[in-house]
């Protein structure tokens, strides 16, 4: 996980320098045969830059049978789906352009074995055959390219959605609430735990009914110091020393 990439906060990153070995991440869930998987993905082209999304029927990593079965080469900058034992387009070179994050809703039925797709918002492709013919879906799959040499590559993953889950509705994941900025300081108090004195500093007073704690958010800051004052005799009083300076600037 990284803090953010290109306007998307907390993502996951896979990163691909080998020529023998790969990133391969999972989630497995409970067993569906019809459903829509969803999510946001991003890549940055290196040597080989192949990036794979394979939907499998048994919990993975222990099964080889692949539904719906996606590749991404950030390189030719296409997407294309697999049929044993060929590649097909989806959306042809270039148009499935790196360094830009593209939004893909996969809708599959394993009554038919066939599913629909969407990019960013688009239909791109209807009835597209599954790899393998399976009864349900139990898991999906990203992994990054193992049998070409080593690229360098990053493949960028946000907002993974699937239609089963509470409150679903198609696209949910497009739609975003602002988050809170976390303003950049010597002392921002991100690493703060939320009701815990802010670390660095000293409080002269803190009497009853009084204090100064860090909390979550105040009005679109994130990780604030807030100072609270009922007290009619007492006050809170938070300071920090550092080393004497004869000209400095101070800003907050």
């Amino acid at each position: 996980m990284i803090a953010e990439n290109d306007g998307h906060s907390k993502v996951l990153e896979l990163w691909d320098n080998s020529s023998s070995n790969n990133s391969d991440i999972y989630n497995n869930f409970t067993a569906q045969i019809a459903g829509a998987v969803e999510f946001w993905v991003y890549g940055i082209a290196g040597t080989a830059s192949g990036f794979y999304i394979r939907f499998w029927p048994t919990d993975a990593p222990q099964s080889f049978d692949v539904g719906p079965y996606l590749k991404v080469d950030w390189n030719s900058e296409n997407l294309q789906y697999y049929v044993e034992p060929s590649y097909y387009d989806i959306i042809a070179s270039p148009g499935f352009t790196e360094q830009t994050w593209h939004h893909i809703r996969v809708a599959f039925d394993c009554a038919t074995d066939i599913f629909d797709i969407w990019v960013d918002g688009t239909p791109v492709g209807t009835g597209v055959p599954f790899n393998e013919d399976v009864s349900s879906i139990r898991a999906i799959d990203f992994a990054t390219s193992y049998d070409q040499t080593s690229g360098n590559a990053y493949t960028y993953i946000d907002a993974v959605d699937y239609s089963w889950t509470p409150g679903y509705y198609p696209n949910r994941n497009m739609d975003y609430e602002p988050s809170p900025k976390d303003y950049l300081g010597v002392y921002s108090f991100t690493e703060d735990a939320d009701g815990a004195d802010p670390a660095g500093w000293d409080l002269y007073t803190e009497g009853p009914n009084t204090h100064a704690d860090v909390i979550a958010e105040k009005d679109g800051h994130s990780k604030v110091m807030e100072l609270w004052d009922n007290s009619i005799s007492n006050g809170c009083d938070p300071y920090n020393n550092f080393t004497a300076q004869t000209a400095g600037t101070v800003e907050f």
